[in-house]
Order: C-alpha cells, then structure tokens, then sequence
C-alpha cells in the first residue's frame, strides 16, 4: 500500500513538472507520501526549474526506459537545489563584502573578508594581501569608468543553466528575472573576483615556488590551481636537470652581465661627478683627521697630570743616563757633553769653592768622630 502510494506521489510530482507551475510542484513535494526532504518553500522556483531540467535529460536519453522521475530521482534534484541556493548565498556575500569593501577604501580588511566569502580559503595567500586590492580596486575603478548608470540588482548564471538575482538594496533574492531589472554594472561579479584572486595567486606562486620552503610548498599545494602549478613546477625542473650544463652557462653568462653593467654605470657616475668625488673625499680626510686630533687632544687634556709626571721621569732618567755616560766613559758622545757643557767649565772660583767644601767635609768628619769619643768616655 505504502509502495502504491509512493507510486500516486511521483505522478502527482511528474505531472506539476511537466505544469510548469513552481507553487503546484512545491505542492506536490510536500506530500507526506512523497517523503521527499529537506523541502525549502522558498526555493519552489529553483526547484521546478531543476526538475524540470533533470526530467528533459531523462526524456532525451535514448537509453532510458522510464520516461519519468522516480523518488530518488527527485529527492537528488531538491538536494541539488538546495546546494545551489547555498552557492548563490555565498556568492552573494563575496560580491557585496568585497565591493563594499574596496568603496569603503579599507585595504587592511581585503585580506578577512576574501577569506570569509570565497568557497576555498586556502586559494588566499596572507602575503598578497596587498596584491589583491591593488588588482581589485584597478579592475573596478576601469569597470565604474564604462557605466553611465547603476542599478541594484546582481546577476549569477549556476551551471549555465539558471539564473539568480540579488537586490543590493532591499535584500531581496529571486530565481526569475525580476521587473525592472536594472543592473549594478559599476560592482565586480563574483566571476571577475574570482579570476584577479586566481591570476594574483598564480602569479606568486610561480614567483616563490622555486625558492619556497615544504611549509610554503604544502601552502601552494593545497589551493586550486596548486596540483597544476606543482606539475608544471616539476616538469620545469626536470628539464632544468636535464640541462644543467647549459644552465650553468647560462646563469654565468647573466651574472656577468649584470656585474659588467653594474660596474659600468657605477664608473660612469663617477667619471661624470669627478669634482664633487674629489671634494667629498678631501671633506672626509679632513674630517677624519680632525676627528682623529681632537680625540687625541682631549685624551691628553683629560690626563694632563699624568702625563706631566711621566714626562719629568722619563728626562729625569735620560739625564741620570746621560751624567753617567759623561762621567764614565772616556770618551763620551758629544750630545752628553753639550748637555753638561757648563759643569765642565770650570774656573779658579770653583776650584776654590771646592775645596772649601772638602774642607768642610772633614771638619764634619772629625767633630763626628770626636762626638763619639766623648761619648765612649
């Protein structure tokens, strides 16, 4: 009986198909015989749309015995339906928030809002944050310079087969094509931001992938375009393997080339500013060796006691030396004698002082002498 019933229900189903009339085939879904779930009201529309379409395909395939959709037939074009709408949802969102987004001129949220809003949050590199607005704002800022008017509604075409439409203003979603339709021709279609995030990707990672880090690499492998870039990206290198001699050449011929070019412009500015080199290296020399002066003065003025002391001892020495050698040595350099030149000058005052002070010495010598005689008696 259940079985008959389930029968009754695909009929009723097939028949509001082929009606063409979205509320009776929404009807016919929710019958309690039909068991058919996760029906959304709110979807009828989609929903007779991709009946609709599954049931031509079937009624086109020569193959197929039944001319009919059966229950699991159904329930997998609601399924199908319902994933659609869950798509066009999160389209809408990518387009709204990235737009708004780049209006609002806040670069520093590119980066959060891309990440939120697209289907795969690993097709967004952290460190193109900044490429990706770039790339954005100048696609829109061409995109706004072609539109003389702007409407509210937004348009995506799923599978090339269904349309969705999106009111920017009023919030408001339709599966038919509403009237007055006027198109926001200034704002990025999900398609577009979809392309300038995939074509700035690429680009990176093509830039980095030969010097990336396994960390970086796995980060590469996991976007969208990675397995492609990473066949590519080992194909290159195989080849570079097989001509590493040729490589290598290479590779020297451009190093050289850049260090010749290099080393010509830099001796060009120097041929064309020969004056001012000339002045900016006697202003360093000089600098330098004021520098150098003054550093040394002030070392000096800081130890100037120090260094009188050291001065006095050092000529006190030398010319201890000097009256040894003099006096010492029978023939003594004539630097010595110069020195003590007024010692060996010697005049009959002298001479007589002399002896007065050898006198002295032994009167000295005597009275000590006496002195200690007196003391022992």
């Amino acid at each position: 009986m259940g079985c008959f019933k389930g029968v009754v229900a695909v009929g009723y189903i097939n028949e509001a198909i082929d009606e063409g009339n979205p509320l009776r085939t929404l009807e016919t879904l929710l019958l309690p015989t039909a068991n058919i779930s996760d029906v959304d009201p709110a979807h009828a529309q989609h929903y007779q749309d991709v009946l609709y379409h599954a049931k031509s395909q079937k009624l086109g395939d020569s193959e197929s015995v039944s001319k009919v959709l059966w229950l699991d037939e159904i329930q997998q074009a609601v399924d199908e339906a319902n994933v659609d709408e869950d798509r066009a949802k999160q389209w809408v969102t990518l387009v709204v928030d990235v737009n708004q987004c780049l209006e609002g001129k806040k670069s520093s949220d590119i980066l959060s809002v891309l990440k939120s809003s697209t289907s795969n949050a690993n097709d967004i590199i952290p460190e193109c944050a900044d490429k990706y607005y770039d790339a954005l704002v100048k696609a829109k800022e061409l995109k706004s310079e072609r539109v003389s008017s702007d409407g509210s509604w937004l348009k995506l075409n799923l599978h090339k087969k269904y349309d969705y439409y999106y009111n920017t203003d009023s919030k408001e979603s339709s599966w038919v094509t509403p009237e007055s339709c006027l198109y926001k021709e200034s704002w990025l279609t999900g398609k577009e931001i979809e392309d300038i995030i995939e074509e700035v990707t690429v680009g990176y990672i093509r830039e980095n992938i030969w010097s990336a880090s396994e960390e970086l690499l796995l980060r590469f492998q996991a976007t969208s375009s990675g397995p492609i870039l990473r066949e590519e990206f080992e194909a290159r290198k195989s080849f570079l393997h097989e001509q590493e001699e040729n490589v290598v050449k290479i590779q020297a011929f451009w190093k050289g080339y850049k260090q010749r070019k290099e080393y010509m412009h830099r001796r060009q500015t120097f041929i064309d500013n020969t004056d001012s080199i000339v002045k900016i290296q006697s202003w360093f020399r000089m600098a330098t060796a004021r520098k150098s002066y003054l550093s040394r003065l002030q070392y000096f003025r800081d130890h100037n006691n120090e260094i009188v002391k050291i001065q006095s001892l050092l000529r006190a020495n030398k010319a201890r030396d000097d009256y040894k050698t003099l006096v010492g040595s029978e023939n003594p350099p004539l630097t010595v004698i110069r020195k003590f030149v007024y010692l060996l000058d010697q005049s009959d005052l002298d001479f007589q002082e002399e002896l007065e002070v050898a006198r002295l010495r032994e009167e000295v010598v005597t009275k000590i002498r006496a002195n200690q005689q007196l003391e022992k008696t």
